[in-house]
């Protein structure tokens, strides 16, 4: 997809604070990465609603998958992508000469944008809490 969506989360209160104390960065930057990669699942869902219904090889082309980044970044990437048996995305995205742009992906964008800070929230929180209980039952069997 041509456009991508690029969102800030460092004025979030405290994910600033844990990213940069040592001992909890790597665990932080693991439920972040996990975070945007659930966000971009839910964009993708979003474009497999909106793309045509009859296009059944369109919707089960898109896909989302993480994007390898330096872990001292502190950059967090995962993309939303239609694979190549689904070429033709781009005509019906964008239209001909002959065919009106139905513009499926632009929608599932501009409806997901408004949910984007709670969903963050939401899904940072949630996945703070299973890191939380993964590490208390690990502590609790090491004792």
């Amino acid at each position: 997809m041509a456009d991508s969506v690029t969102i800030d989360f460092s004025q979030l209160d405290g994910v600033a604070e844990l990213l940069s104390d040592r001992n909890t960065a790597r665990a932080t930057a693991n439920v972040m990465r996990s975070t945007v990669h659930a966000m971009a699942a839910e964009i993708g869902r979003g474009v497999r609603v909106e793309a045509p219904v009859n296009e059944r090889v369109l919707r089960k082309s898109i896909r989302w998958r993480r994007v390898r980044t330096d872990f001292g970044t502190g950059e967090f990437g995962s993309d939303v992508t239609i694979d190549r048996r689904a070429f033709y995305w781009q005509f019906i995205e964008f239209g001909t000469d002959v065919l009106e742009a139905n513009t499926f992906i632009r929608r599932a964008v501009d409806k997901w944008i408004p949910t984007a800070a709670t969903s963050l929230r939401t899904n940072f929180g949630n996945k703070l809490e299973a890191y939380l209980a993964r590490r208390a039952r690990r502590e609790g069997i090491n004792r």
